[in-house]
């Protein structure tokens, strides 16, 4: 592998060196087993004692929020003292989905450089090889029929063909061109939400998706949600996953529509048992001060446009004067 050339051409160079090689579920299942057994310290000087990280697979912390926050941290202890940090991803930083903006910006920070096989097929069958995916040869041909547009979009695509299989435990049929005429399921929400049930954390998916529902007319599909804040989340974080999803499952585009149910009531608390196991996540507060800073953000407008007519009058009547 790559980064295990990269450590090994470091270390003959550089043989006092502290390399660190960790993919991304090492990381994040050290990282939830020391907030366990609260022992984070150990965790942080574990990692941050290191001269060079090698981090392997960012994009599979997709969606894992507090994950990635120990990452941040991680990233800014090290640059701050000037240690080495090489990560691999499938995604360009700006592409990655369901990231923190902050870690995305770090991300950009560094040199990028895209490195592809020879073939979108062979990016295929080692990933599969990789991984441990059981594809059938007519599955591989429809992935490699779409026209995707790098090697992140390819894999994600291997990815949700993978989990659908899991979910329907049974052969997916082609998800070529040719199934663009195929009748879309009855059951399409249900079969995305399997898929992302497998794919997102426990808490992820309880807090923004749980209870939701969806009603295909036509070529669009219109998600149903609690509230405006979870319509606004969906949107801007999951958006392009359920698409990939809603396409590997039909066969063509479907418009996503998001629509906010208002005699729905979300009140709940989900506890993040996956994430930080003592803490609550109340979602009503949340909502909460999400329309507070929205009528903060019309108040002060408003008080903008007063301001911006009192300073009109003051120069009327300096010219009158």
């Amino acid at each position: 592998m790559l980064l295990h050339a990269i450590g090994n051409e470091i270390r003959s160079n550089h043989p006092e060196w502290n390399i660190l090689y960790i993919t991304a579920d090492q990381f994040r299942t050290r990282f939830l087993d020391a907030i366990a057994s609260n022992q984070c310290r150990e965790f942080e000087q574990s990692v941050e004692s290191v001269d060079v990280l090698l981090f392997d697979d960012l994009d599979r912390l997709s969606g894992q929020y507090q994950t990635q926050e120990g990452l941040f941290t991680t990233f800014n202890h090290l640059y701050s003292i000037g240690k080495q940090l090489v990560i691999a991803s499938l995604y360009p930083p700006k592409e990655l989905s369901a990231f923190d903006e902050r870690l995305k910006s770090r991300m950009s920070w560094g040199l990028h450089t895209d490195i592809v096989a020879s073939s979108p097929e062979q990016i295929i069958e080692k990933y599969c090889e990789k991984e441990q995916i059981g594809l059938s040869s007519d599955q591989i041909q429809g992935i490699l029929q779409q026209d995707y547009q790098s090697t992140g979009e390819l894999i994600a695509a291997v990815r949700q063909l993978a989990a659908f299989g899991r979910c329907e435990d049974k052969p997916l049929s082609n998800t070529g061109k040719e199934a663009s005429g195929t009748r879309i399921p009855d059951d399409l929400w249900q079969k995305v939400l399997s898929a992302l049930v497998t794919s997102l954390s426990q808490s992820s998916f309880a807090t923004w998706f749980q209870g939701t529902n969806a009603i295909l007319f036509g070529d669009s599909l219109k998600i149903i949600v609690g509230n405006d804040f979870q319509a606004d989340w969906l949107q801007s974080r999951y958006k392009r996953v359920i698409t990939d999803m809603v396409r590997q499952l039909t066969g063509r585009e479907i418009n996503l529509l998001f629509a906010v149910d208002k005699q729905t009531e979300v009140k709940r608390s989900v506890p993040v048992s996956g994430e930080v196991g003592c803490n609550k996540v109340e979602l009503d507060s949340v909502m909460k001060t999400f329309h507070e800073l929205k009528e903060l953000k019309q108040l002060i407008k408003e008080s903008l446009s007063e301001l911006k007519k009192t300073n009109d009058l003051l120069q009327e009547i300096r010219h009158s004067l």
